[in-house]
């Protein structure tokens, strides 16, 4: 059967493979065995299985394999299968299994089957190619693991060893496999573009070709592939030693190359790297193979010519170099040799340095490192300068200037690569030919005429080469200020002599180059301050003094020019400066040292000389290099940091306000005599930017642009830390514009937003890529302004506070005005109201994303700006979302308050008078104006391989979909016509769900969520948990001592997945329905019943993807257990961890939105039987979970370490986040558990509700016999046994909870005593977090000590021992914080454990056996008591919880256990758990809230006792009770006594009742322990008294129905006390003795006011309410008095006196209760129970009642 060829698709995932591999060590081997697995496929490389006659006629007879197995066919498919076939060149059956899979995928790419399976083929092939250059790059990647580099390279290694098999029935090495594809695929696309298929033949008539647009498609398909087939050659060539034979076709490839193929750079680099790797060979003499290679490769280079002679000549320039090498120079360069001795050696090097080769390699190789190639986006292969009208014979094809390379992005840091070295050899090996290079140009250069060809340029042609190939390149030059690379160090000083005044040119351009980066820079500073003289005018040309001198110079000639006299730079000076300009520009924005030098120290009056000829220059150009000079010295980061940009700032500013060149001016002009008009005036630079528009290029404006926003600072990450977080001094002066019609910032802003910004669309450009260049500077500028713009205080509620009440006061707090008018002139407060007026900026940042998105990604690629802008604008976006509702709602109502009206509709603050601030609106009402916008955000989720891109998008729509805190604080006396921020989730996910991209939307979030990247969290990741996270350990924050402009990093606190799922999270807790959450998991939004929600039909599986994908990856080390139902591969039968144990935190965030989702009403029905139906999801997650917690636990090299120490004293290593992740992802599958179990009980499904208990408590055997499958094999063990084996897990996992988390950061603590911070209270900053834990709040802690270190401390002998303090308080905070989370978690996943038994005991316990049922509850007891006795590691809380759990047990205890003679009952159990809810009770560590639901528990118990029949059994056990009771050691009776005297008034009824149980049971037992107790303790009588206190609540309560009822539990629980003691003689005069018929005598509360008949008849409800209320406190007085007098039988007087004495004093009562006898009651017959004891009648009442 395999000998059948098919077509497979799976080169895709054997790409994600290796791509993951590269991220993660751990993968090494799983790597290994895949390339194993997969070695043919590489070797195969592109060949095609051919086509086959026998299958061709099984055919044509309706006949075909598909998948190696044979289906008959449709007529049209076969001749589908036949055209694609010979169009593709394949095998019959490799084209009808494609076909297939063509035809299935036909509808989703939107093309027919024959075309779709085009794009299949080619993308597999694409995809096989792809992964070898992976493959190949990894192998040479030091910054992956060494284990992964060691696989890549060994498995490529074996490649090369491999003799494959050629088209020619020859064999070959793997590089000539290489080459030959090589030209096949330029054969293919030339037969394809001739005659329309493979073969180069023309169609037979009627047979049909493919179309304009596939056949297109395809044939850029096909020269993608020759480019991974040229990369993966060059990479070979640079990795391994290649045969002589494959390096004469690689020579033979480029005399045949053209100038006009995209291959040809990359050959001409291969090439190159071919001769360099031979250079780095460990022969100390060439061997013989050596000598054979370079006879052979030197004779071809001789004796062949070539097409294009200067690539020829680069070949030629790397070879003399090869040969030159001083390893063998001496034995291969010899007259001994044909064409080898020195002197055609120099003859091969001249030749090709005049063949123009150092101009080559600069403008043709090197393009892409060109000033204007960011912006030359639209070039051609083919220049079109050249083409344009011009004769297509007279084109000059061998010219290398007619043409343009087109080298992809990720391969230029080779091609650099490359050159560099080529270039570093000729410095190396030829300087003594460089330096005669110089000596010919000097020669040439004269005065005299001389034809230009005999002017020799070569040495300014190979330093322009140089200083392309280090070129914005940070620390690339250091070798060359390196003094132990002698000869590149000495290089660099030789060039000082250079005389000829176009070579300096280049010779500053190579310096600018090797100036980038804080090493280079400060070299640089150093070497051009060599010779600088106090008259900078006599220092050397190659000095800081001579070119400052000649600015200085022309600023004065340009100075003293009018119209009659003008003055002009020369060209070439021009040229010089403009070279000199860009070094002092990088110098400057690396070196802090040459910042302070030049602008601070003004030594040089460098400050001075640079305004000066800024103001007065007329070269547009010179301007714009004076301007971005500027905008380096103000910029914040590189020489900028530590607050020296920002005072450079400060005086630019100033600069700016006093030149015209900004700011617009208004001009007198005299009319006559008397009378003149103010006439506008333009800013220069807007008059400059007329100009520029005709001349289509915009580099003034651009410099201008990038000046402003270089002077808008916002903090680093590493100044934020440094300083405390604390709120920067802004780098724009406060008085700026005082005195002006321009205050602030703002003409600025309104220059480069409203002038220039919202004009770019309609402007015209020389280059494509200019506007967006353009666009991404205006963006820069709005997102400083915005960045920079912090309106933190104003969420504060001390600071509005502050606010509201000065604007009471009478005199006006300046301090506080200018504060405000700070914020108003702020170029951020300038951006946001631009933006939320809903005006053409707003607008064109939307044009903006709209535009850059719609762009693919491979076009964006060459398309520098287009990304950068996009990044930029959803920014912006994201950052206003934050702002504007603070922005909206507080800062503008402040500014409104503080400010004066004046008559006009324009108002004054701090002496500034300001135009009326126009309305605004919220960003996302702006947003639902643009649905396209939010649509395309939506799809931007998934932007390939931009991280930062696809976050922003993600965060946008979370800040849209999410209701935020209300930052609402309106001043007194304003009203805002704004209204809270409405709810746009529901409006948001109607727009998306309607729209044309829904499913690309929903699978884009899922492609995202399927990426599997390593989760590592660092200390850089502070912002992500900032009271977690150490951040003061940030080590990669802090060493960024310069604060450079980096890519985006991918981080635990910017991950793509994670901002997905807490998408998902955030609006899956929102009330309101639909949220995004259901319409991206796949819910059905039109459904208005919560049952259909979710389901699999054969029309929404692409809505599912994303659903499914969280469900995959939860799934990941689950599915190893072999009683799953789905069919697993072999392939997948490898145990993989948990995705808890791979990636924590994302596991912790996946099964907390199954929960929310579970738990969500209108979803919950609909998404429990999905998950149970589909996945058995319930069952399989509770049963993967490990019963411990420290299962799979331990890390070898955590990043946030700590000890786990358990109960048995064992210690284990592990992470905080992830041992905190793992405690709540086992909270949220129990909580789910939960929520299933009462879900399915509740909808009669108990089939399902059995197979989860069955999990949880036990197996089948446990099951009542009713709910039995009684087809299953019986249980092997006995009843007992079984259930204690499988209740193990249950009753471990509150066990492994039992743990103590030790934080290393104690380890940091170093001071036991505050010295320096004594009297610093933490308490005062500890905060509630998201999840409810109560933590430190460690960012505002740290604010505070650091702004007191810097204030108090700073640059005192203290300082250090300062820090010392500071860093102990932290670490002991976060420590504390980090002990809280943990305990936390512990409750989390305790609290869902006590849900689960909770459901279990109250809904599903029927369904258990009843034969086991008691066996459960035993344990369960016996087990929670234990813990809560012996275990030290519970708090408060979660003993709380474990009681709560007891009391549910002996509840459902009492309820469940039908009556049998107590000595059938586990009385030993049952006396074990009695024993320890004393210990529990009597322990001091027990909170008074553990005791209630205790004494709740005792009386459970005894009424569970009391339940069953009495024997000596039961006898026995209230003796045991007695005697623990009263025993020597116990205090239980004292604790008891004092909660039900002293206690909390809520926990004082039920230790009452326990009390009274216990005194029952000991009476019962003939002991009266308890009474003595209460007598002796004097308890008693304190509770008779306290009847007397409460006498006041109690008549409340019965009068007002919203009184609290508290009082009233108590009183029924005292009365019931009493009660028990007077059934007895004893009791009953240990009651009169104490005075009860006093107290009671005295109550007033059955005397309480009586409600009247109007209320009674009006209010029913509450009259009826109130009367049981009396009703519950007359009944128990009058029995109590009853039960009194009935112990005495009458016979003591004394007694009965005192009896009478209480029923005169409650006369009318008694009275009112004898007069309702035809509704006799129970109160009726106690009243005449108590007459009668004391020898009266009702009418002793009565009469009493009319004489009262």
């Amino acid at each position: 059967m395999y000998s059948i060829p098919s077509w497979t698709e799976e080169n895709r995932a054997l790409h994600d493979v290796i791509c993951q591999a590269r991220v993660s060590a751990q993968a090494a081997n799983e790597l290994q065995q895949q390339l194993q697995l997969n070695k043919q496929r590489f070797l195969s490389l592109l060949d095609s299985e051919p086509k086959n006659r026998s299958h061709r006629e099984l055919l044509n007879s309706n006949q075909i394999y598909i998948n190696r197995n044979l289906h008959t066919v449709s007529k049209d498919f076969a001749t589908k299968v036949l055209f694609l076939s010979d169009q593709l060149n394949i095998n019959e059956c490799v084209a009808a299994t494609l076909l297939m899979r063509g035809t299935t995928e036909s509808t989703r790419v939107g093309s027919n089957a024959v075309d779709t399976a085009v794009l299949l083929y080619h993308g597999e092939r694409g995809y096989l190619l792809a992964c070898l250059d992976v493959v190949l790059k990894s192998a040479k990647d030091a910054s992956i693991s060494e284990e992964v580099r060691s696989v890549c390279y060994q498995f490529m290694g074996e490649l090369m060893d491999q003799n494959i098999s050629l088209d020619n029935n020859t064999y070959g090495t793997f590089v000539t496999k290489i080459i030959s594809t090589l030209e096949y695929l330029s054969k293919t696309i030339n037969a394809i573009r001739n005659t329309g298929s493979v073969n180069g033949e023309l169609p037979q008539p009627g047979s049909g070709k493919l179309g304009e647009d596939i056949s297109d498609l395809r044939i850029e398909r096909l020269g993608d592939e020759r480019i991974y087939v040229v990369q993966i050659l060059y990479h070979i060539a640079s990795l391994f030693r290649i045969e002589t034979n494959d390096k004469l076709s690689m020579l033979k490839l480029l005399e045949d190359a053209e100038l006009s193929d995209p291959a040809t750079s990359y050959v001409i680099t291969a090439m190159i790297a071919t001769l360099v790797h031979e250079n780095q060979t460990d022969e100390k003499t060439p061997s013989a193979s050596t000598m054979q290679f370079i006879n052979a490769f030197h004779n071809r280079i001789m004796n062949h010519g070539s097409k294009i002679p200067v690539i020829k000549a680069v070949v030629v320039l790397q070879w003399i170099l090869y040969l030159s090498d001083p390893v063998r120079v001496n034995v291969v360069i010899s007259d001994d040799f044909v064409n080898r001795n020195d002197v055609q050696i120099q003859q091969l090097l001249e030749m090709a340095v005049e063949s123009d080769v150092f101009r080559f390699m600069d403008h043709y190789l090197l393009y892409f490192q060109q000033p204007n190639a960011t912006i030359d986006t639209e070039r051609k292969m083919v220049k079109y300068n050249y083409m344009k009208d011009s004769d297509p014979t007279s084109f000059d094809k061998f010219n290398y200037r007619n043409f343009n390379a087109d080298i992809r992005i990720d391969f230029q840091p080779f091609v650099i690569h490359e050159l560099e070295k080529l270039a570093t050899t000729m410095i190396d090996v030829k300087f003594g030919y460089i330096q005669q290079l110089k000596y010919r140009e000097e020669d040439t250069n004269t005065p005299l005429p001389v034809e230009a060809t005999k002017q020799c340029h070569d040495l300014e042609y190979f330093l322009a080469f140089i200083a392309s190939i280090y070129r914005n390149r940070v620390n690339a030059g250091t070798l060359f200020w390196d003094r132990d690379q002698h000869g590149f160090n000495n290089f660099t000083r030789w060039i000082v002599s250079i005389k000829v005044i176009t070579t300096v040119c280049s010779a500053f351009d190579f310096l600018a180059s090797i100036s980038t980066g804080d090493e280079c820079a400060s070299q640089m500073y150093k070497f051009f301050m060599i010779g600088v003289e106090p008259e900078i005018g006599a220092s050397p040309l190659f000095s800081w003094g001579k070119p400052f001198s000649a600015l200085e110079f022309y600023a004065n000639l340009l100075k003293d020019t009018s119209e009659e006299r003008q003055a002009a730079i020369p060209v070439i000076e021009e040229q010089l400066l403009l070279k000199f300009l860009c070094i002092l520009k990088q110098t400057v924005q690396y070196s802090k040292e040459a910042r302070i030098f030049f602008w601070l120290k003004n030594v040089l009056r460098a400050q001075d000389i640079l305004c000066n000829f800024l103001v007065l220059s007329n070269s547009t150009h010179l301007r714009a290099a004076l301007f971005d000079v500027i905008a380096a010295f103000c910029s914040g980061w590189g020489g900028g940091t530590d607050g020296i940009g920002s005072m450079i700032s400060l005086n630019v500013w100033k600069f700016l306000e006093k030149s015209d060149a900004l700011i617009p001016k208004y001009k007198t002009v005299q009319i006559d005599k008397e009378r003149s008009h103010q006439v506008y005036k333009p800013s220069a630079i807007m008059q400059e930017f007329e100009v520029e528009k005709t001349s289509r290029v915009y580099t003034q404006t651009l410099s201008v642009i990038r000046l402003i926003g270089s002077a808008i600072h916002t903090q680093s990450k590493r100044e934020a830390l440094v300083n405390g977080f604390k709120r920067p001094a802004s780098s724009i002066p406060v008085n700026l514009g005082k005195g002006t019609n321009h205050p602030g910032a703002i003409p600025f802003i309104s220059f480069v937003v409203d002038d220039i910004f919202v004009t770019l669309p309609k402007l015209k450009y020389t280059y494509a890529e200019a506007r967006w260049q353009l666009t991404e500077s205006c963006l820069m500028v709005m997102e400083n302004s915005i960045e920079s713009f912090d309106l933190e205080a104003f969420e504060r509620e001390d600071v509005k506070a502050k606010l509201n009440e000065n604007l009471h006061m009478v005199i006006a707090n300046e301090e506080l005005e200018k504060e405000m008018l700070g914020y108003l002139i702020h170029p951020g407060f300038q951006v946001i109201i631009r933006i939320l007026s809903g005006g053409r900026v707003v607008d064109e940042i939307f044009t903006v994303i709209e535009e850059c998105a719609k762009k693919k990604v491979e076009e964006v690629e060459k398309m520098p700006y287009h990304q950068q802008c996009l990044v930029r604008a959803l920014r912006i976006v994201r950052r206003v979302l934050s702002l504007h509702n603070t922005f909206c709602k507080v800062l503008i109502p402040y500014i409104m308050a503080f400010s004066k009206k004046n008559a006009s509709s324009e108002f004054e603050l701090g002496g500034f008078t300001f135009a009326p601030l126009p309305s605004v609106v919220f960003l996302g009402q702006l947003l639902l104006f643009r649905s396209e916008i939010i649509e395309r955000i939506a799809l931007l989720v998934n932007y390939e391989d931009q991280e930062e891109i696809c976050f922003l998008s993600t965060k946008i729509l979370n800040y849209l979909t999410v209701d935020k805190k209300d930052a609402e604080s309106r001043p007194f006396g304003y009203v805002t016509p704004l209204v809270n921020i409405p709810s746009l989730g529901t409006s948001i996910t109607t727009i998306l769900s309607t729209c044309t991209s829904v499913e690309s939307i929903i699978f884009g979030a899922s492609e995202r969520l399927s990426i599997n990247l390593p989760e590592v969290t660092t200390c850089d990741d502070y912002e992500y948990d900032i009271n977690n996270i150490p951040f003061w350990l940030a080590k990669e924050t802090l060493e960024n001592t310069y604060s450079y402009p980096s890519d985006f990093q991918p981080r635990i606190s910017s991950s793509v997945r994670l901002a997905i799922l807490d998408l998902l999270l955030d609006n899956a807790k929102q009330k309101i329905s639909p949220t995004l959450t259901e319409f991206l998991l796949g819910y059905d939004l039109s459904k208005k019943h919560s049952l259909n929600k979710i389901q699999d039909t054969e029309a929404n599986k692409s809505m599912l993807v994303c659903f499914h994908t969280i469900l995959d990856m939860m799934r990941q080390g689950v599915e190893r257990n072999s009683y799953l139902t789905d069919v697993m591969t072999e392939d997948n039968a490898e145990t993989s961890l948990p995705l808890i144990d791979t990636h924590p935190i994302l596991a912790e965030k996946c099964y907390e939105l199954i929960y929310r989702l579970c738990a969500k009403k209108s979803l919950s029905i609909s998404t429990l039987r999905y998950l149970r139906n589909r996945e058995n999801f319930f069952y399989r997650q509770f049963d993967a979970i490990s019963s411990r917690i420290e299962h799979n636990i331990y890390v070898e090299s955590p990043n946030f370490p700590g000890n786990m120490i358990c109960a048995d004293g064992t210690q284990i290593k592990t992470d905080f986040f992830k041992l905190k992740s793992k405690l709540h992802q086992r909270a949220w599958i129990l909580q789910c558990v939960a929520l299933e179990l009462h879900t399915t009980v509740t909808m009669g499904q108990t089939n399902e509700a059995n197979k989860l208990l069955e999990l949880l408590y036990g197996r089948k055997s446990i099951l009542a016999e009713d709910d039995m499958d009684t087809s299953r094999e019986s249980n092997v063990f006995s009843a007992s046994h079984s259930f204690q084996q499988s209740l193990v897990k249950m009753l471990e996992l509150v066990s492994s909870l039992e743990f103590t988390w030790v934080d290393h950061l104690k380890n940091n603590i170093k001071v036991t005593e505050l010295f320096y911070f004594s009297g610093f209270d933490v308490n005062a900053y500890l905060i509630q977090n998201d999840r409810g834990c109560e933590i430190y709040d460690v960012r505002e802690m740290y604010t505070y000590l650091r702004n007191r270190q810097q204030t108090e401390f700073s640059n005192t002998p203290d300082n250090d021992a300062v820090e010392t303090e500071m860093g102990s308080i932290l670490n002991w905070s976060m420590s504390e914080n980090h002990t809280r989370e943990i305990t936390q978690g512990k409750l989390h996943c305790l609290e869902a454990w006590k849900d689960v038994i909770q459901i279990t005991l109250n809904e599903c316990f029927d369904l258990i056996g009843l034969e086991h049922r008691e066996h459960l509850l035993y344990e369960l007891l016996n087990m929670l008591l234990t813990k809560l006795m012996n275990t030290k590691e519970y708090n408060g809380t979660m003993r709380k919880s474990m009681s709560e759990v007891i009391v549910t047990l002996i509840t459902r205890l009492r309820k469940d256990t039908a009556a049998r003679p107590a000595s059938q009952l586990p009385i030993e159990k049952i006396k074990l758990i009695f024993s320890c809810i004393l210990d529990c009770i009597s322990q001091e560590k027990a909170t008074f809230e553990v005791r209630g639901d205790l004494y709740t528990c005792i009386t459970g118990l005894l009424l569970y006792m009391s339940g069953h029949d009495t024997d000596d059994t039961s006898t026995q056990f209230e003796t045991y009770i007695v005697e623990k009771i009263t025993s020597h050691n116990s205090k239980v009776l004292t604790v008891i006594c004092e909660d039900a005297t002293n206690g909390f008034e809520i926990w004082k009824t039920p230790a009452l009742i326990a009390l009274n149980a216990l005194n029952t049971v000991a009476l019962h037992a003939g002991s009266d322990a308890v009474q003595n107790h209460l007598i002796q303790e004097n308890y008693l009588q304190c509770m008779i008294e306290m009847i007397k206190s409460d006498d006041a609540a109690l008549s409340n309560l019965v009068e007002q129905t919203d009184a609290a009822l508290l009082p009233l539990y108590i009183f029924e629980a005292k009365m019931s006390v009493f009660l028990g003691l007077a059934m007895n003689p004893e009791g009953a005069e240990i009651l009169f003795s104490n005075r009860i018929f006093e107290v009671l005598g005295q109550c007033q509360f059955m005397k309480a006011q009586q409600q009247d008949h109007i209320f009674a008849t009006t209010n029913v409800d509450s009259s009826l309410e109130l009367t049981e209320r009396y009703e519950r406190l007359l009944i128990p007085t009058l029995k109590l008095i009853a039960a009194i007098l009935c112990s005495f039988g009458g016979e003591n007087d004394t007694v009965t006196q005192r009896a009478e004495g209480w029923v005169r004093r409650q006369q009318p009562v008694l009275a009112n209760i004898l007069k309702e006898e035809r509704n006799k009651n129970a109160s009726s017959d106690y009243v005449t129970m108590i007459l009668e004891f004391i020898g009266q009648t009702k009418d002793f009442v009565l009469k009493g009642v009319k004489n009262y």
